[in-house]
């Protein structure tokens, strides 16, 4: 059972609790506060875009009752602008306090800024062709075959302004530096400004890369005998010998390596024409030996 000195310090804490509470929502407990709204754009027109101000809020100050007015802070309101079916390419709209929709007990003391002035442009869809760009060179002794993009076009979708000078669109550079084998790269694009958009945003480049190849021709090559032995004589003794292969290695080819020679076997008569064969290494091809054939004839 509670004294009475117990029961007065309980009932002195309830009415100091109540006191309290009567204080907050009273309207002696004011609050003035400046916070940020956000203004919204209603009815916006499908065909057009909104170029300026990029971003739209404004600042509002606000007095009342301090717990509404922590509340209101807490989860401000929003500006509602609702835009005619045809706005033109300027629009002005008054901010009101009336669009916050605040209790009657709130003061809007200042809205910054009083209005807003919207600029809007026509939006349009164009289709435009991609064109690749590269850095850098492949790797040395190989060759560039092509560079292929997919889709090979897009559609840019956007302000009329913007667009109206755009006839092709450019992809992000793709690196083609050090590039021995073909491959395939996922690219982004340039679009040409800030309210344009294009569909698809990525593409896929294709590069072929190959082997450089290289002819070169090799004069008065001495034609040697199988077996090395044979007494016989070559008529003429020497060819012209035309090949390709990849650069490096033909570079590189020397008259000795490809050695020339005529096969003399034991069947073989005192006189016959023999053709003349090469030993080429595996990636080099002949073009041309001439002559392709010899007169041989044995000198025992």
């Amino acid at each position: 059972m509670l004294s009475s000195k117990d029961f007065g310090l309980k009932l002195l804490s309830v009415l100091i609790a109540v006191g309290l509470a009567v204080f907050v929502k009273s309207g002696s407990n004011t609050s003035q506060i400046t916070f940020v709204v956000p203004v919204e754009i209603r009815n916006l027109p499908a065909n057009k875009l909104v170029l300026a101000p990029a971003t739209t809020e404004a600042e509002v100050t606000i007095s009342g009752p301090s717990f509404l007015v922590t509340r209101i802070y807490s989860s401000p309101p929003s500006f509602r602008v609702f835009l005619p079916p045809d706005p033109g390419e300027h629009f002005r709209s008054p901010l009101k306090a009336s669009q916050l929709n605040l209790p009657s007990s709130v003061e809007i003391i200042k809205i910054d800024p009083p209005e807003v002035e919207f600029s809007l442009d026509e939006k349009v869809t164009r289709e435009v062709p991609i064109e690749i760009v590269s850095v850098g060179t492949v790797k040395a002794g190989h060759r560039l075959e092509s560079l292929q993009v997919t889709p090979t076009s897009v559609q840019l979708i956007g302000a009329a302004n913007e667009l109206k000078d755009v006839s092709s669109i450019e992809t992000m550079p793709v690196d083609l530096r050090g590039l021995s084998r073909p491959e395939t790269f996922a690219a982004g694009l340039r679009v040409p400004g800030r309210y344009s958009e294009a569909v698809p945003n990525r593409v896929e480049v294709q590069v072929k890369v190959s082997i450089e190849q290289l002819e070169k021709k090799f004069r008065n090559v001495q034609i040697q005998t199988q077996p090395l032995d044979a007494a016989v004589k070559i008529a003429p003794k020497t060819v012209e010998i035309e090949v390709s292969g990849p650069r490096n290695t033909v570079l590189h080819l020397k008259e000795q390596d490809l050695a020339p020679y005529v096969t003399v076997g034991e069947q073989f008569e005192s006189r016959a024409e023999l053709e003349v064969k090469l030993n080429l290494p595996e990636e080099v091809a002949l073009i041309a030996i001439e002559p392709s054939k010899v007169l041989v004839t044995k000198t025992k």
